[in-house]
């Protein structure tokens, strides 16, 4: 009896772990093998000139991007703009484009997006690679200061960066980013109530075995704890998909840093269109790389 016990509860372990298992690994595939939105928009329907360029990252992926020379005299200045979770680079450059006035631009596709080769993303761990890459560029075409935004995915990759390549950039703008990567996920299983624990932990464990990724140690907030590099944080209090505890989070860990500096809104939600966002973010680039003393 005690013997067919046994064989019950292995039967219901089975039945309950197999289908748990099963759809946490759709779950991984469907964040790392996103549909894609792919833009339309290129720099030519801004008047911009620009080039088509491409490099090559350190584990072997072609990276795509747009190159986009200042509009007034030239410069040895430059800022990369990073794009956001399922989107490409042309998604940046309504919001990016004010930046011209200073700076060249380099707009770049993140691996698996847009353009550029991969067969999937990390949503942050290896699209530092990216922005390596990036800098590599740049620097090879005589470039002497470097600055860095990022939107949402790419706010968290030019945070995830910043003790990988500090000492290659002068600033970093970042924008709705996240603050730790499995917070994110546990918000992704929150309305399951009571279940989201074992989700978020088999989610952990797969992306573990598949990937090589420990989502527990994915964390701007924690790459950027012990930086005196020039940050300006950006986020809506109302942001809807990335929401503002990720901000208090990441200005937590912020501050003993005294080149950080914020700009918080308190309406709309991200990405939401602001003169001011414009204004502050120019001058900040303006204070720590056109400012030869900093």
């Amino acid at each position: 009896m005690h013997y067919g016990r046994r064989i019950l509860l292995v039967d219901i372990l089975v039945i309950i772990l197999v289908p748990l298992l099963f759809s946490t690994m759709l779950g991984i595939y469907g964040m790392i093998r996103p549909k894609q939105l792919i833009g339309v928009a290129t720099p030519e329907h801004y008047g911009f000139d620009y080039e088509n360029v491409s490099f090559v990252t350190e584990d072997d992926i072609r990276i795509a991007g747009w190159y986009i020379p200042r509009s007034g005299e030239p410069t040895d200045q430059a800022i990369i703009v990073l794009h956001g979770y399922l989107t490409d680079k042309g998604d940046l450059l309504a919001r990016s484009k004010f930046l011209s006035i200073d700076y060249n631009l380099l707009l770049i596709d993140f691996r698996y997006f847009g353009q550029s080769e991969g067969k999937y993303t990390t949503l942050g761990v290896t699209e530092t690679r990216d922005l390596r890459a990036a800098i590599h560029f740049l620097q090879d075409r005589g470039t002497k200061r470097i600055g860095v935004y990022g939107f949402s995915l790419g706010g968290a990759v030019a945070l995830l960066a910043v003790p990988l390549v500090g000492n290659q950039i002068d600033a970093v703008v970042s924008e709705a980013a996240y603050s730790d990567l499995i917070i994110m996920i546990e918000g992704m299983y929150r309305y399951l109530g009571p279940l989201s624990r074992p989700f978020v932990w088999t989610t952990r464990m797969t992306a573990e075995l598949l990937l090589g990724v420990d989502l527990e140690q994915v964390s701007p907030a924690e790459a950027v704890r012990e930086s005196t590099l020039p940050i300006l944080l950006v986020h809506s209090r109302e942001d809807k998909v990335t929401n503002f505890e990720n901000a208090l989070r990441i200005q937590d860990a912020l501050i003993n840093n005294p080149a950080a500096e914020f700009l918080f809104f308190d309406h709309g939600n991200q990405g939401a269109a602001s003169t001011e966002f414009a204004q502050v973010t120019r001058d900040f680039f303006i204070k720590h790389l056109s400012n030869q003393e900093n």
